[in-house]
């Protein structure tokens, strides 16, 4: 009998299911939806994890709301408003609730279209081979402001949340840049960012400008999001930038922000072992 109540013991036991808070946020955030949302339902159904029960129905919500499952959505945040109502994630759910129910109502609404529209739309495209596109045209306009603008948008906008920590990042991204070499004897190369600058135009002061921007944001993203896994790729880009500047040499700058990716990195992590393999490499 003893033995049959170890082996009960042991299946009934929450803490058998191994879940984790921290790792499902980091899963959610990082884009591993179905194995966050796995770590999320397991805290939910583990009674020594009530003072996560709120995190748990945000990120719910919020991996659902991703997947353009709308109703699933709110159905997590409204449990978050109702039963957690002081939680900080109480607040980022009623900011989000609206938008769900209206995204909601435009999926509904698409649902119930009347058939023989979208068929007749359907014939238009076949017709032509290719379904009828807006062709937009970003000639001579500055894209990579552009882009920034637009991001910051999203920072101002919806702040504290993944998708800001997100559009950070991606800031990051645009300031490293990008280049075109141009086309024909009289096209000039064109482009955006640490990349251009360096590579293309030259010019190492401009470059030098848009590792600072990085710099910047980089600051911005750790201070605002200092749990966000956005800071290990960003510090890695900005220590290659230093050392691309550099002509391929470590110098302090670039040894810093390589250090950094090992301070907030575990052994498993590939930007970890960059970073290690750069730094030794260049001793």
């Amino acid at each position: 009998m003893g033995t049959v109540f170890c082996v009960f013991s042991f299946l009934f036991n929450p803490v058998s299911y191994g879940q984790n808070p921290e790792l499902a946020k980091d899963l959610a955030e990082e884009g591993v939806s179905e194995q966050a949302k796995l770590e999320f339902i397991k805290v939910l159904h583990d009674p020594a994890k009530k003072s996560s029960y709120d995190v748990a129905e945000y990120y719910l919500g919020y991996l659902d709301f991703k997947e353009k499952k709308f109703e699933l959505a709110l159905k997590h945040w409204n449990i978050l408003v109702h039963k957690y109502p002081t939680s900080t994630y109480a607040s980022k759910a009623k900011d989000l609730i609206n938008s769900a129910f209206q995204q909601l109502s435009k999926q509904q609404n698409i649902a119930t279209q009347d058939i023989d529209i979208d068929t007749l739309f359907e014939n238009a495209d076949f017709l032509i081979e290719t379904p009828l596109k807006v062709s937009i045209d970003t000639s001579y306009l500055p894209q990579g402001d552009m882009s920034i603008e637009w991001l910051e948008r999203i920072v101002s906008k919806y702040p504290k949340t993944p998708e800001a920590a997100r559009a950070l990042f991606r800031e990051v991204l645009v300031y490293y840049g990008w280049g075109r070499a141009g086309v024909g004897s009289y096209s000039q190369p064109e482009g955006y960012g640490f990349a251009f600058e360096r590579f293309q135009s030259g010019n190492k002061n401009r470059a030098s400008e848009y590792i600072n921007k990085m710099v910047q944001v980089f600051g911005r993203l750790q201070s605002e999001y200092p749990e966000s896994q956005y800071a290990v790729p960003a510090a890695y880009l900005i220590g290659q930038a230093y050392w691309s500047l550099g002509g391929g040499k470590l110098d302090e700058n670039s040894r810093v922000y390589w250090n950094k990716v090992l301070t907030l990195t575990n052994e498993n992590s590939t930007y970890r072992q960059l970073a290690e393999w750069r730094l030794k490499s260049m001793r």
